[in-house]
């Protein structure tokens, strides 16, 4: 399976990417459960090609429960337990949007 179609896949790639010895360190990507029940990710776009990054709408509601919101760097997404995977899309398409839009 490929990173398009596997949000896992595309989380690794991700971090792989972001991997230069500094930022890794500094900053990140947390996948945590949430006690409504739910799943929270962060990732620190800090010193990432998506630092600058603006949502049309913050917070941005990406179907369901989910939500997502940028505020000081940081990209959050939230959503119901069973929604974990939809959470890593839907971060995973607004991050491919806007480098595309960026270049």
């Amino acid at each position: 399976m490929s990173a398009d179609n596997d949000p896992l896949l595309w989380l690794q790639a991700f971090m792989v990417e972001q991997c230069d010895g500094e930022w890794e360190h500094d900053f990140g990507i947390e996948i945590a459960s949430t006690d409504n029940p739910g799943w929270r990710v962060v990732i620190d776009l800090t010193g990432t090609a998506y630092e600058d990054l603006q949502l049309s709408s913050n917070p941005l509601r990406s179907g369901g429960d989910i939500v997502l919101r940028v505020d000081n760097k940081v990209f959050d997404g939230s959503g119901g337990v069973t929604e974990l995977t939809k959470i890593l899309h839907s971060m995973k398409s607004v991050l491919v949007s806007s480098r595309a839009s960026n270049t």
